[in-house]
């Protein structure tokens, strides 16, 4: 099995370091230029006929290829590289547009349900003091006295600042729903695969503190400057090949001795500096040091060579006597050996603030559990990322202990967040700490971890449909093996990856015994169907309890361990 690997190499200081900031700067500028014919080329390509796009964009980037090595005095490999770098970039932008449009889509629809119940509570005020005036127009007719309105008029009336409030609310939650819905539009316009992303070379956070500086502060704006140049100027790519010398004609590396390694650069004629630029004394890590060593054996070696890519980054931040703020990052196509499939299975519940983990073996039955907290609330990006990794390698060493493979949920991010917000509305208390949690959850971050690592382990990793595993783990194993809900879900997960059905355990879990069989239309129907029956019982319930815990706010009501007890009475259908 093969897996494309990164390896990050820090440079020592030097004079190269001036070099690669020349590199750097003209590099900030090719792209640039390239970015604005590429977006030009679109904008044309927009009025021609689909069978005409793909000639005339494949002319434009010939024409732009030969124009770009021509003005900026680069190869043509050091071209590919920095076309690749941009695309990349574009693509990232689309893919974050991907996601915008699913959060705006969740968004719109929480406000549209807002809107629609502040709507509802205006309408039936209007019909509670219509037909509360029509009664007291007959009475005084009559020479009666003014009738007083019933019990659902009384819950429907209004008094005047309530009848504001409900009104100045409905008209920003539409004015709110309005610019969200606007949003939505540029989101998915920009996710579209012929879009032109808009790209603020140097960051948005930089240009607006330009923003901030008023324009007769020529010692902040000329600091600011500096900075936005450097920022604008902090990398380049240089891209390999297979059939390339050292697996890459622009950047060759090779053993320097003592455990050290030296690049030597082949520079642009456009930077005027020289052909070569040699780099040496580079000390290489522990991490990726045998991956790297065997691809420098395996390219000293025509017809077994293999492609690395070189992408120079510079942190403006880091300070250091003996290091460079330049760091080299390598990627590098590693072959894995892939272990014998694993009879037992290890299930994986990602939840806001803790992994939950069951082993079970061959027959489904469950073995041993785990619990990896994950504090990942009011950390920062580095944090967070130390966190995980640190947690995908503890279940990674678990699995390998017991020879075990690993089963993810696949579940994309929003999903998960809802399922969670679900369970946190049938928990009743804590409302705000766990709405933080959830504001925290890494679930794609925490689930590629486990993934990249477990391959580069030689761990099988499975991904299966998580429908009903939180509610099949509490109802058929929580109590049943005396472990907690997530666990359960756990071990639900684990066995659906070894294709066990899950049947309702009237025993143990719900509802007592069944006193009779099935019949036969309910036994066709499949299992899923029962669970979702199950579901919408015990969430009616909640629903209840949390009704009669408002009700009760000095605790005579329901407590949450008690919710979804009547539902343990009643039959399945």
């Amino acid at each position: 099995m093969n897996q494309v690997r990164t390896f990050q190499i820090r440079l020592p200081r030097g004079d190269h370091e001036d070099v690669l900031d020349a590199w750097g700067d003209l590099a900030g500028r090719a792209i640039r230029y390239i970015h604005v014919r590429m977006a030009k080329a679109h904008r044309e390509m927009e009025g021609l006929a689909k069978a005409e796009q793909a000639a005339f964009l494949r002319e434009e980037k010939n024409a732009l290829k030969r124009d770009t090595i021509k003005a900026f005095g680069i190869s043509g490999r050091q071209y590919n590289g920095l076309f690749a770098q941009l695309m990349g970039l574009w693509e990232s932008r689309r893919e974050l547009a991907k996601v915008d449009v699913d959060r705006l889509k969740a968004r719109i629809d929480r406000k549209r349900k807002a809107v629609d119940q502040l709507t509802k509570r205006l309408e039936k005020d209007r019909s509670a003091r219509k037909a509360l005036a029509e009664k007291s127009a007959a009475a005084a007719k009559k020479g009666r006295p003014e009738p007083l309105p019933t019990k659902s008029q009384a819950r429907a009336l209004l008094d005047s600042e309530a009848r504001r409030k409900i009104r100045f609310s409905l008209h920003q939650g539409k004015r709110k729903l309005a610019s969200l819905e606007h949003d939505l539009e540029k989101a998915r316009a920009s996710a579209a695969k012929t879009s032109v992303p808009r790209i603020v070379f140097g960051g948005k956070g930089l240009m607006r503190e330009r923003l901030a500086i008023h324009p007769n502060d020529a010692q902040s704006l000329a600091a600011w400057r500096r900075k936005w140049s450097r920022r604008r100027s902090a990398g380049f790519m240089l891209i390999g090949g297979s059939d390339e010398a050292y697996g890459n004609k622009s950047c060759k590396m090779m053993m320097d001795g003592a455990g050290r390694v030296r690049l030597d650069l082949r520079l642009p004629d456009g930077l005027g500096l020289g052909k070569h630029l040699s780099i040496g004394g580079i000390e290489m890590p522990d991490f990726g040091r045998p991956e790297l060593e065997a691809a420098m054996r395996r390219n000293l070696r025509p017809g077994n060579r293999i492609a690395l890519t070189y992408r120079f980054v510079r942190d403006p931040e880091f300070r250091s006597d003996r290091l460079s703020a330049w760091r080299v990052c390598i990627t590098v196509k590693v072959v894995i050996e892939e272990l014998a499939p694993a009879i037992r299975r290890l299930g994986v519940d990602t939840n806001a603030d803790h992994l939950a983990l069951a082993l079970i073996d061959g027959d489904g039955n469950p073995l041993e559990k785990w619990r990896i907290p994950l504090p990942l609330r009011g950390k920062t990006s580095g944090q967070r990322a130390a966190i995980i990794g640190d947690a995908a390698a503890r279940v990674c060493a678990i699995a390998r202990e017991h020879d075990a493979g690993i089963v993810l949920e696949a579940l994309d991010f929003g999903k998960k967040k809802k399922e969670l917000a679900d369970a946190r509305k049938r928990a009743l208390p804590e409302h705000a700490r766990y709405a933080r949690m959830l504001s925290s959850l890494a679930y794609r971050q925490i689930g590629e971890a486990i993934q990249r690592r477990a391959e580069r382990e030689g761990i099988a990793v499975d991904r299966v449909n998580p429908a009903y595993t939180s509610l099949i783990g509490e109802v058929n194993f929580a109590r049943r093996y005396g472990m907690t809900r997530h666990q359960g879900a756990a071990v639900a997960i684990a066995r659906r990856a070894c294709g066990f059905s899950e049947r309702i355990n009237y025993i143990h879990g719900h509802r007592g015994r069944r006193s009779a069989l099935p019949s036969p239309e309910e036994a066709r129907r499949h299992v899923w169907r029962h669970w979702a029956v199950v579901h919408r019982e015990r969430s009616a319930t909640a629903a209840s309890a949390r009704r009669e815990h408002s009700a009760h706010p000095s605790g005579r009501g329901k407590s949450p361990g008690s919710i979804g007890q009547e539902i343990l009475q009643r039959k399945v259908p």
